[in-house]
Formats: C-alpha cells, structure tokens, sequence
C-alpha cells in the first residue's frame, strides 16, 4: 500500500514581516532634515524676530509719544475750563529736572515737579521730550480765551504737536500736518 501524499493548499496568514516589494529598500534609508536645511531655518526665525523687535520697538515708541500728547491736551483743556470757571489767569510753565520735565500751571510750585497736585503734568515716560513751547503760553479766564502757541512733543519715533488758538481751543496734531 502505497500512501501518496497530496499537497494541501492551506491559506496562510500573511506575517507581520512580509512587505510588499520595495518598502524594505525605502525603510533603511534615513529621514529627516539636513544641517544646512535647519541652519537656513534658524537664520529665517532670526531675520523674522529681529524685524519684528524693532518694529515693536518703533511701535510702542509712538504710543508712548501719542499717550504723552494726549494727556498734554487733556491738561490744557483742564486749565482752560478752570481759568474759566474761576474767572482767573493760567500760565504755563516748564520745570526741568535732572529726570524729568513737567508743566505746571501753579504758582506756587516753583522748582521741580511735585506729584499729587492736579495743577502739574508730569509725563509717564523719560523718552518723550519737550522739544519746544511758546512762552507765555497763558489761559485768560475772561471769555475763555488764550495766548495762541503750541507745544512739540517728541522723541525717537516722531513728534506731535499741542496747538492753542486764541480763542482756546485746543488740538492735537502730528507735527508734520500741522
């Protein structure tokens, strides 16, 4: 008796290890980024950060000078409706110090820039300068009027200017439109 032996197709479960032809080639190659690639990279974020510090830089320069000016308007037009309820003069006048600048409209405050006294101005940051002011520059509490002049603010970023007319008003402009 002879026992033959027939092959028996059985279905084989493909193995964790059998790729398609060509994905073994493909795996043993490395990836990722070259030196050069992330050393132009950097150099990118580096050019990109240091444009964008400046311009913030530049940026908050020019606020610091329109928040100085704003309340430079702010103050003139408080010494104006005071002179005028009052019926009394305002001067102006600028006290320097080694720090700072400030204008004060009290008579007795002579020499520095006393805090607490709403007759003196005194400004929130040292890069804003004074860089001209009328003199006299005075508030008449007879019909609300004033000596006409202006005030220039500046500082590394541009300049403003405070702009009084005779007859009191009081605008706010930069110094190159007005």
């Amino acid at each position: 008796m002879i026992f033959s032996v027939t092959s028996r197709k059985t279905k084989t479960t493909p193995s964790r290890y059998d790729f398609p032809p060509g994905i073994l080639a493909s795996m043993n190659k490395q990836r990722g980024y070259t030196l050069i690639e992330t050393l132009i990279v950097i150099s990118l974020v580096l050019i990109l950060s240091a444009s964008g510090l400046y311009g913030w830089q530049s940026w908050q320069q020019s606020q610091r000078l329109w928040q100085t000016a704003s309340g430079v308007r702010d103050y003139l037009l408080y010494l104006r409706n005071d002179a005028n309820w009052h019926n009394i003069d305002r001067r102006l006048r600028v006290n320097r110090t080694a720090q700072q600048w400030c204008l004060v409209a009290d008579d007795t405050v002579l020499t520095d820039c006393p805090a607490g006294n709403p007759a003196v101005f005194r400004p929130l940051w040292a890069q804003v300068s004074l860089s001209k002011m009328t003199p006299n520059l005075t508030f008449f509490g007879v019909r609300n009027t004033a000596w006409a002049g202006s005030i220039v603010l500046s500082n590394a970023a541009d300049s403003w200017s405070i702009v009084i007319s005779s007859w009191g008003r009081v605008r706010l402009c930069e110094a190159t439109t007005c």
